[in-house]
Order: C-alpha cells, then structure tokens, then sequence
C-alpha cells in the first residue's frame, strides 16, 4: 500500500504537476540525473501512475529520433548527463515542460525530510537505496534518518553473512543502488573484515573465512592466541560482531555445505593446525576444522600410548568432559563429515560406566543382593559392552587400540562378576525373590477392557539393559515419564522353548516343564498342547483370554499395518505381538558387529504405533537374556556324569548329574536337574559367534517387563515445517518445530500431549515419484527444532526447475502433516 504522504505519493504529483500544464510546452519532462540516484525511484512510479517513463541507457541520437516518432503524450526521458551536458536532444529540452536537475536531498527537504547535517554528506550515496526502502512508507518513516540507521537498514548483518556464506550471491549485485562501497566499509568497519574487492569475491569469503577462524581462536584462548596477528579483529564491538557472525554461519541448516567447503580451503591459509596440537582438550571447540582434527589427533595419539587399562580408564574419565564438548561443537555433531569427537566421548562415557560399577560390584551373600545390584547399576555395564564391541568401520587406528583395551576391561568384569554370582547361587541356592514375566503380565492382561485395552510385546532375549534403555528411549522425547521396568525371572536352562511359556499371562506353578525325545516341552494340566511351540502358545492365548485371531502378530507385521488394521475396533481389547530380532541377530553375529540400536528404535515404533491404534498401556517382556564373551581361549568345563536328557553349550539337564564344578540345581517347575557351568564358562563350544543364553548369569536370569502408560486421551504434538522453498543440493537440511503447545495450570506442557516422530520427503508435483527423502526425527512437546537432513533417492532424475511437493509426514503412520511447494534447483541425473 502507498501511503497516502509517502515519498511515492509526493514524486509521482510532481510528475504529475510538471506533464499536465497547461501551454505552448510538450507534456515532456527531461530528468538529468548524472548520479543515477532517480533511476529505480521513477520505475517505481511511473508503475502506478499515468505518465510514459523512458529510462534507457541510448545515445542522444536514437532518443531524438525516437521522440520525433513517437506520438505527444504525458512522457518522462531520463538521461544520466547534466542538463548543460545535454547535446541531441537540447532542441526537446528547449520545448519540454520541464527538464528536472534537482538532487534527492534537496528534493527530500523540499518533501519534508530534514538531513542531519553532520551526516548529509556521508548520507548522500545511501539515500537512492535508502529513499527506496521506505518509498512507499509515511513520512513519519523518515523520522530515525541517520547515517548509522540508513546503513544498518541498507546492509544488515544478515546481508554481510549471506554474501559470505552464500556462493550464488555475486558482490556485483550490490552496484544496484549504489551499495557496493557501503557494504565494504560496513564489512571492514564493523565486521573487521577484509574489504571485497570487485571481481573476485571467491578469494574474498576465503579471507574473510580465514580471519573469523584465527579471530575465534584468539577470543577463546586470550593466554595462548595463535600467531596470526594480521587475522585477528582486535577486542571491541566489531570483534563481537564477527564471532555472531560466525556462530551463526554455521548453525544455520542452508549454509552447512557451504562452510564446511570453505573452512577446509580458509584453513590452508592459517597456521592453526600447528597451534592447535598443544591446546587443553577441555577448552571450547573451533570452527576451524584443522585446528580441532589437530587436537583430536594429538589427544588420540597420547590415549593409544596408554597400554595399561587402568591408566587409560582414569585419562578417559578425567577428560570426558572435554570430549564431550568437542562433541556437541560444529565438526564433532552437524557437520557432513565429522570428526570422530563423538566416539572419542563414548569410549570415556564407557569407561565412567566401567568404573563405577567395578567399584559397586562385590561378593553377595545371597543371589537376591546380586539382582538388587544388577538391576540398579549393574545392567549399565552391559550396555557400554555393547557399544565397546559394535561395529565402528570408520574408526581410526589409534582409537581402535583404545576401544580393545576397553573391551578387555569389559571382559574382565564380567567374568568377575559371574563368578561372585556363581559363588552366591552355590551357596545360598536359586531363590532370586523374583516372578516370572508372566506372572507380571497377569494382572494388566486379566484387567483388559474395551475401555481400557492392553498390548503385549513379547521380545526374544530382550535382556534387562535393552528393557532399561527402550524406557528411556520412550521417556526422552515425553514431557512426563511414559516407561518404567521391573524385574522377572527366566527359567532354567533360560532357553526359548520354556521361556517362551514362562512369558505367558500365568501362575508359574501351573507350567510343567519335562524333556521329551531329547527336547524341551511345557505343558500345562488345562491345556493339551506344548507350549514350547510358538504356534500351541497362540492357541493357549485365543482360549485363554478370547483374543482375536488377527491380534496375535508379529512385530513387522504391526510396522506395516495399515491403521484401519492397527486398531482397537478390529483387534480388540487384548493384543499379542512377538519379535525375536534380538535373538536372530545375536545368532547370526550381527549383535556383536551392529548393536541393537536399529532393533531399540523399531520397537519404540511399534510401541508408539500401537498407542496411536488405541492401547494406553503395554506391556514388553522376553524368555531370557544373554551375554556375549569373547576369550582367546575358550573356557570350557567338563559335562558332568549321568543321565544326560538334554544339552546345550550353557546347561545340561537330566537325573543323577554329577561331576566337574559346575552348579546343580532344579529345571525350573520340574524334578529334573539341571546343570550349569560357573560364572561365563560353557560345557561346549561351536562356531564362532561369543553369543550366549541358557544359563544362570545375571544377564541371563534377570529379565524386564516394562510398563508404558500413557493417558487414554493422549494426543500426539504438532509438526511445522519452518520456511523453504526450494531444494538446492543433493544432501539438504530443513528444519521442523513442534507446534506450540497448551500448557497446564502449573505453566508445564500438557501430559496428554506425546510426542511424534517426522520424516519429510519431496516428490515430484506431476508424477508423484519421490525425489528426496529424510530419515525419522523425534518432536517433543515443548522441545526444541530438529534437522531432517533430505537426500536424493537413489536413481531419482529431476531437471532444475521442477515443480516438487514436501511432505511432512508421521513416522509412526505415514499420516502427511504438512505439504509445501518447492522448486527443484539443482539437476539430478545418472551423472551425479
């Protein structure tokens, strides 16, 4: 809209004025403007007005020529020469209504706008940019008319970043207007900056670059700066002006790929690799991508020299803090190609983990004490075994030698701490003082309604530490505690085919465990069938408790269920799922290769799907546990003397079993004896996998049930895609918020809001065909923005230019939240 007293308004009636006198005079209006100050401001008006507006940049002679042919009509001829400059065209000039020669200051006194005079002659080249900022604006607009103010309005911070950290901007832009001198002193004055030179505006961020990179390196070490006393802004405003600057460069998810292409080139011009090595690891991480790959190789250097564990684990704990830090800075967390801080802090996080409960750990005077101290501290052992031993491909060297004497330290716990377990149980007896799973689950299954439904996860080998971390997993990304886990027993031999039964809705006394042929079987005085086989338990679970026969699934198929099939309408009221992953993958190697990561968030899926389906409450328990062990040399003791009905590596059962040291005690709800070998020894071995279930450590027998809860009217928060319009590299970021969310009346988010899990995707507008797609991310109520980092579909093909639609989509049920349009503005084919 124009303001009604805006300097629009008053230019375009003086045109007016000056075209539609009256008189002998041509309704022409010459405009001298050799300082090229009116130019864009007459584009602008003669957009809306009635006047023929000529602002070509011809010779005299093809004007003259041009009006002669031209018919008489209210017309303005901008000519960037003075008026006593003015050579072909003087015959016009002698016969047009008025040939204009006033400057735009004294125009803007004339229109109102007083200049501050000690600013007026400084001010002068801004104004033509500045009068075009507020052209259409009331003259009250003008009252803040500053030199300080018309610079910050023509080149903001914003403006100084963008040309620095966008490629595609051309320093030759800022000609319009006249800018390009302002934006070099406002570069150099306030920034500290290099000034940009035309023509070369490559070198230009690459100097820039190099001297915000020394400068934060000075700033965050002022008792040991790096010797680039020509790269380092001195202390004051502009200093501060550049460290926002940088910090803001890259965080910002559109300028990522353009930071880490340029720091690598900047840094070549600094000697900040060579002053970095020295640094203290527990100072704040740089920019400068040398200056932390120095420190990260230095530190890793002086870890590797370690031999002993003992002194390694004490260094790794002492500077985890350290690394931690470096961990969450730019290179260790957002960048493409990181540094491998984040590693470096989970090894020391391991080795805390290591320690602290080697110093729990003790000689327990009943197997009881043992489980109180496994199920509060001890399990966290287990998890950083499991990360000590997943695959790390990419791991370096130096700390692949650091996570070896790591995983020694593991081992060696762990065979201590079976062995004080073996001791216990030897003594004292069985008796953990725990339930069976299904003894857990019997309440919450019995109590099913309509009203209030169950489900039930069923996970093979799910041992104590994944339940710990699946409800954390769960609670992270909710505004209240959703998950809590209590301890089971497995039964011994802690194999599949009795835990399986043992997992079951039942009183553990009604389950009748035996040998038969040389295999394990359950049966129950009710029940004719062998619940050791998966199919006999479904059966005993559709006669129990009346549960549909379509409510008995397995955990893919409640991942691909559509959510008319997901649903408490056709489920009813109790559903059943089972998942045997964990165990398939301990088989197969790929636990100890891989870890369990993948298999934590599949089921958090599953979870989440089944609440959105209409379960507020389930429940996820297992058979048994395991442990992994990887010795030079097996230790392998020897199968004891008698009637032998049923083996395996972990335990041997049948009658008069004698011999060896191993520990005897009862096949679990049977008169049969079973036989396990001490602490994490085995009767037999075979193949090469060090994965192990069936006897009686703590990893083995202590097994979850964790309970998930969440309110009956939950709903889960919403999702919003922060502005983008276009897709412009191969691998982009975007940024997505949780909706704003209701509060209760103690100002807290609303505990019935959940969280949601979002991925996006781009698909091509005409033909539906997914271009670009992201992976999950996690919105918590009243959390903060996540990145969803797009990458092109293998195989997409795509020209610039084309017309593509973002999806924001629900992870859990491909629900599309929000749909954008973008345009594609980088060309994908088999080339790239």
């Amino acid at each position: 809209m124009i303001a009604p007293d805006s300097l629009h308004a008053w230019l375009a009636a003086r045109v007016d004025q000056m075209v539609g006198r009256n008189g002998p005079q041509m309704p022409l209006v010459i405009w001298c403007d050799p300082q090229r100050e009116w130019k864009q401001l007459l584009r602008l008006t003669a957009a809306s007005a009635l006047f023929d507006l000529w602002v070509d940049e011809v010779h005299e002679l093809v004007l003259r020529e041009r009006l002669r042919l031209s018919d008489s009509k209210p017309r303005v001829l901008w000519v960037p020469v003075t008026a006593d400059a003015i050579t072909y065209l003087e015959v016009y000039a002698l016969q047009a209504a008025s040939v204009w020669t006033t400057r735009l200051s004294q125009a803007l006194s004339e229109y109102g706008v007083d200049l501050p005079f000690n600013d007026a002659r400084d001010l002068e080249p801004l104004l033509a940019s500045y009068a075009e900022e507020r052209f259409d604006q009331p003259k009250a607009g003008w009252k803040d008319l500053t030199l300080g103010h018309a610079e910050s309005t023509l080149v903001s911070a914003t403006d100084v970043l963008e040309y620095l950290a966008e490629p595609k901007r051309k320093l030759e832009e800022l000609d319009t207007g006249g800018r390009f001198q302002l934006f070099a002193r406002i570069a150099a004055r306030d920034f500290g900056l290099p000034a940009p030179v035309r023509g070369n505006p490559g070198q230009w961020r690459l100097q820039s670059l190099a001297t915000l990179l020394c400068t934060e390196a000075a700033s965050l070490n002022p008792q040991f700066p790096p010797a680039e006393a020509g790269r380092i802004i001195p202390d004051g405003a502009a200093r501060e002006n550049a460290m926002r600057l940088l910090k803001d460069w890259h965080r910002n998810v559109n300028w990522i790929e353009s930071f880490e292409s340029l720091v690598t080139e900047a840094d070549r011009m600094t000697s900040l690799h060579f002053w970095a090595k020295d640094r203290p690891v527990d100072t704040s991480p740089l920019a400068s991508r040398a200056a932390e790959d120095a420190l990260f190789q230095a530190e890793s250097d002086r870890l590797a020299a370690i031999t002993e564990v003992g002194p390694l684990t004490r260094m790794l704990v002492e500077r985890r803090e350290g690394y931690q830090l470096h961990a969450a800075g730019f290179w260790g967390k957002l960048a493409s190609h990181r540094i491998q801080w984040r590693e470096l802090a989970q090894f020391a996080g391991n080795a805390a983990v290591l320690q602290e409960v080697a110093k729990t750990a003790t000689e327990w005077h009943t197997p009881a004490e043992a489980v109180v101290w496994y199920t509060s501290e001890g399990w966290r052992a287990d998890a950083a075994g499991e990360e000590l031993f997943r695959e790390m491909p990419e791991l370096p060297g130096t700390l692949m030698a650091v996570r070896a004497r790591l995983q020694r330290a593991f081992m060696r716990l762990l065979e201590s701490v079976s062995a004080s377990v073996s001791e216990a149980l030897a003594s004292k007896g069985f008796d953990l003082g725990l339930p069976s799973a299904g003894e857990r689950l019997l309440p919450a299954v019995e109590g099913a309604t309509a009203r209030s439904p169950v489900a039930v996860l069923v996970l093979d080998a799910f041992r104590f530490e994944l339940g710990r971390r699946l409800a954390n997993l769960l609670n992270e990304s909710e505004p209240a505690p959703r998950a809590e886990v209590v301890a089971a027993r497995a039964p011994l031999p802690s194999m599949t085919a009795i835990g399986m039964a043992y997992c079951l809705p039942i009183s553990s006394g009604r389950l009748k465990p035996k040998v038969v042929s040389g295999a394990l079987a359950v049966n129950t005085d009710d029940f004719a069938g062998n619940l050791s086989i998966s199919e006999q338990r479904r059966e005993w679970l559709r006669q129990s408790f009346k549960i549909k026969a379509q409510a008995i699934l397995s955990v893919d198929q409640v991942l691909s269920s559509t959510t008319e099939q997901l649903s408490v309408k056709s489920l009813g009221r109790l559903v059943f799922a089972f998942g045997d992953e964990v165990d398939s993958d301990g088989h197969d190697g790929r636990l100890q290769l891989m870890g369990n990561e993948f298999n934590l968030a599949r089921y958090a899926q599953a979870i989440r799907k089944l609440r959105s389906a209409g379960y507020p409450l389930i429940l996820i328990t297992t058979d048994h546990g395991f442990f992994h062990w990887n010795p030079e040399v097996d230790q392998v003791d020897t199968k004891p003397e008698g009637e032998r009905l049923w083996t395996s590596r972990r335990a041997c059962v049948g009658r008069e079993l004698s011999g060896g040291g191993a520990l005897k005690t009862r096949m679990s709800g049977s008169d049969l004896e079973c036989v396990i070998p001490r602490g994490i020894n085995t009767f037999k071995t075979y193949g090469g996998v060090g994965y192990f279930h069936g006897g009686a450590t703590l990893q083995e027998l202590v097994i979850p049930v964790v309970t998930v809860s969440w309110p009956r009217k939950s709903r889960k928060v919403g999702a919003v895609l922060k502005p983008v319009d276009r897709i412009e590299r191969l691998i982009q970021k975007i940024e997505v918020a949780p909706a704003g969310v209701q509060q209760d009346l103690t100002g807290g988010v609303d505990d019935n809001l959940v969280a949601r899990a979002v991925f996006a995707k781009a698909v091509d507008a005409t033909t539906g065909k997914t271009l670009f797609k992201s992976d999950a991310a996690t919105l918590e109520p009243g959390g903060q923005s996540a990145a969803l980092t797009l990458k092109r579909v293998e195989g997409a093909e795509g020209q610039r230019g084309l017309e593509l639609r973002l999806h924001l989509i629900d992870a859990d049920d491909d629900t599309v939240l929000e749909t954008v349009p973008v345009k594609l503005s980088v060309d994908l084919d088999d080339w790239d």
